[in-house]
């Protein structure tokens, strides 16, 4: 098998040798065009594919800031609402007097109520202090047990945003069950001049959220969701498949990466992600855009430009050929000059300039 190349680069030398000026100019012009052309053409077609996926990722970052900010303010109202209950009410009332605490909570909550489902305080050992609009606990309930009331009591004078679930704490009468996400921190309640820990519970309706990140829109197809620290997925476009385990995200690297725009292959598909931090909260919002399309339109930039290059390639070699005849024409009729002087004909020959100086 090696010993065909040095044969074949022979027998290709030998050609090149016995081939007319007019040949040699032809092809040396067509293959010097057409390796300029493909490396211009290599070198477009790389800077397209980057600059494209640079204006994807920028795109997405500008809609995910966005929600944040749509994430940001909704948060804040929530957190105003419990500063408010804190500062403004549990602070200057006792414990005790359980009527005015909640009336004046419930006046918050109508203030609210769109955004709010729930409100509750609790002291230490899960007892209800007061609560809004609902005020039953279930005989299941387990305060304690909850992790937004064990979160709470370990950060004091801060917030925790538990991921979404149902509101099961209190008993409905209308047997509704609304999906929330409970914000809850530790308070300092007063009872007779004695001061005591409690937890205030402040159940935030889901669909505020939701419907932000829903308004979200991606470019090629793409798709926004929220997690949390641990990896949690609180809001996807597919959450009820996610939970029933019928699809699946890649929400666990998400959480772990810091802030930025990333490539990655999940489950056999190439795609870009996107992530921003939730300010205080914790929360990442992941941007995830397939690449599947962008590929299909670099394939079809591909074809265009072979295409395009055949055809240059067949003009340059045309032009060429034409071009290579004119410059050769007289160097071939100095040949045929010699070669009739040589059987013995008289012949002129011209004393040309320029391009006809041969």
């Amino acid at each position: 098998m090696l010993k065909l190349f040095p044969a074949l680069a022979e027998r290709l030398i030998g050609r090149y040798r016995r081939m007319s000026i007019h040949m040699v100019i032809s092809l040396s012009f067509t293959a010097v065009a057409v390796v300029g052309m493909i490396f211009l053409g290599m070198t477009l077609a790389l800077r397209f594919s980057a600059h494209t996926q640079e204006l994807m990722g920028e795109s997405s970052r500008r809609v995910l800031s966005q929600v944040n900010l749509g994430l940001d303010s909704y948060l804040r109202q929530m957190m105003g609402v419990s500063d408010t209950i804190y500062y403004n009410i549990l602070k200057y009332r006792d414990a005790d007097d359980r009527e005015n605490l909640s009336r004046e909570i419930n006046l918050l909550y109508e203030e609210n109520r769109s955004s709010l489902v729930s409100v509750a305080v609790f002291n230490l050992d899960g007892s209800l202090v007061c609560a809004t609009p609902l005020s039953t606990l279930k005989e299941e309930a387990d305060p304690v047990g909850s992790g937004w009331f064990q979160n709470a009591l370990s950060r004091v004078e801060d917030f925790h945003f538990s991921t979404p679930h149902v509101q099961n704490l209190f008993s409905d009468p209308d047997y509704q069950a609304p999906w929330v996400v409970s914000l809850s921190r530790q308070v300092q309640l007063t009872s007779q001049g004695v001061t005591r820990t409690g937890v205030l519970l402040v159940d935030m309706s889901f669909g505020g959220i939701q419907q932000i990140c829903r308004d979200a829109e991606l470019t090629n197809g793409g798709y926004l969701y929220l997690v949390d620290q641990q990896g949690e997925i609180i809001y996807h476009p597919r959450q009820q498949l996610i939970y029933a385990g019928l699809v699946e995200e890649n929400a666990a690297q998400a959480a772990a990466r810091s802030d930025g725009v990333y490539q990655e292959t999940f489950q056999g598909q190439e795609r870009q992600v996107t992530i921003k931090t939730v300010g205080y909260t914790g929360w990442k919002l992941v941007g995830v855009v397939p690449m599947v399309d962008i590929r299909a339109d670099g394939q079809q930039m591909l074809l265009f430009g072979l295409s395009l290059l055949l055809f240059s390639a067949f003009l340059m070699a045309f032009l060429n050929f034409r071009i290579s005849a004119h410059i050769s024409q007289p160097i071939q009729r100095l040949e045929q000059s010699i070669k009739e002087l040589e059987a013995g004909h008289e012949t002129e020959i011209d004393d040309g300039e320029g391009c006809y100086e041969v």
